[in-house]
């Protein structure tokens, strides 16, 4: 397994790194698997954002509903769920979470037919189940 190449690596940080190393085969860890499993999680968590999913998931809906629906659809996303859920990894996107945008919504921050924004932001919670 590398650690790394000189000179983007300098021999402090490669010792580190092989201490680090040394510890998880001592806890009968392959330091490469891990790594490996470190980094898969790293990209899924920055892959698997809320609007990355709800874009996906619009692609697909789009062709079945009409263009006015359509935009109406990304407009409440856009201007209410975006806002606060963009970035979050659906991993991290709880039934409360979207509840209480819901609410807010409902409560006048955000006048919008809860049901139309419901869908989409629903349909995160959906994913992350399946």
């Amino acid at each position: 397994m590398g650690l790394g190449t000189f000179p983007e690596l300098c021999l402090a940080h490669a010792r580190k790194r092989t201490v680090e190393a040394r510890e998880l085969v001592a806890q009968g860890l392959d330091p490469k698997e891990q790594r490996d499993a470190d980094r898969q999680a790293k990209k899924a968590a920055t892959e698997h954002t809320f609007q990355n999913v709800a874009t996906i998931w619009f692609e697909l809906k789009k062709d079945s509903v009409t263009t006015a629906y359509a935009e109406d659809i990304w407009r409440s996303l856009t201007l209410h769920v975006f806002p606060d859920l963009h970035a979050t990894p659906i991993s991290e996107i709880s039934a409360p979470q979207v509840i209480k945008l819901l609410k807010l919504m409902t409560l006048g921050r955000r006048v919008v037919w809860q049901g139309r924004a419901a869908s989409p932001s629903l349909m995160g919670i959906n994913y992350k189940v399946t």
